[in-house]
């Protein structure tokens, strides 16, 4: 399903996804986003104590409406609280709301994430080599048996 964060946490998870290993990860970051249904940004607001009462399981009939009614009134009631709203030079970089149902699940690909990149100032020299992906993994050395 789309991605159902705030733009400031999807250019963030972009910036780690695509850094860590730009053909892996950074192309398979979601192409469109879903806002949060009123009913889970409330439920993840009144239990964030207990944020197990807001699984997936639990809001997933809410997202699931929201993307059969994507072209009318529930996708347009659907909203980003202002605390999760973003600076508007940065905003206009976080990915696009879905508008059709098929936007859900596309991924971001080469050419976007490359894209995306660039606009966010990430060189070829910024992008971790094989040894610092594994490191930031925890990845044991070859021939290594894993800490237990």
């Amino acid at each position: 399903m789309g991605m159902g964060v705030a733009p400031p946490i999807y250019l963030v998870n972009f910036l780690f996804m695509y850094l860590a290993n730009p053909e892996e990860l950074g192309t398979y970051m979601q192409a469109y986003r879903a806002a949060l249904p009123p009913e889970v940004y409330e439920c993840l607001f009144n239990n964030v104590d207990e944020p197990e009462k807001c699984s997936y399981a639990n809001m997933q009939p809410f997202f699931e409406e929201q993307a059969l009614n994507s072209g009318g009134s529930r996708n347009k009631t659907s909203f980003w609280p202002d605390d999760c709203q973003t600076d508007p030079r940065w905003q206009r970089l976080a990915t696009r709301k879905y508008h059709i149902s098929d936007q859900i699940n596309e991924l971001l690909g080469m050419k976007r994430a490359e894209q995306l990149a660039q606009l966010l100032g990430i060189t070829d020299d910024k992008i971790l080599i094989e040894e610092e992906y594994q490191c930031m993994l925890g990845a044991p050395e070859d021939g290594e048996e894993p800490e237990r």
